[in-house]
């Protein structure tokens, strides 16, 4: 989890890197433009081995992302449950689902649509097994 949670820093350091460069061309009129975490993802799609590299910096981001959860449920840093360590660990905890989105953004960059029609098949082929399950062992579904 380790090794997941460091390639996470590094996706997310990446990211920023990418963000700074497009500012500091912009800055110095060579080119580019200011930019947000989506706009740096779309910049990096559109160059060479651009898929390759979202693909990487979603993976590192999940990483961030399982390690921030980590953080929030098992309290690895001893936050404790006092009022400060509750604070801090929902801090973990809503920032995991914003990097989760950033990850997310660049797995649909890298994968397009296809990613999409791949997830919402998931969710479709889920909901009928739990209606099967339900059906046929008189499960209830409040």
């Amino acid at each position: 989890m380790e090794k997941l949670a460091r390639f996470g820093y590094a996706a997310k350091g990446f990211v920023y890197g990418a963000i700074a460069i497009l500012a500091l061309l912009v800055a110095f009129s060579i080119g580019g433009k200011t930019t947000d975490t989506t706009g740096a993802l779309q910049t990096i799609s559109q160059q060479y081995f651009g898929k390759l590299l979202l693909i990487l910096i979603a993976i590192g981001l999940v990483g961030y992302v399982l390690w921030l959860l980590i953080q929030a449920i098992k309290d690895p840093e001893h936050k404790g449950t006092d009022a400060k360590g509750i604070f801090s660990r929902l801090g973990y905890a809503i920032t995991a689902l914003a990097y989760m989105g950033v990850a997310s953004n660049a797995a649909l960059l890298a994968f397009g649509k296809a990613l999409l029609a791949l997830m919402a098949f998931g969710l479709l082929s889920y909901a009928i097994y739990l209606l099967l399950q339900a059906r046929f062992r008189r499960i209830k579904i409040n």
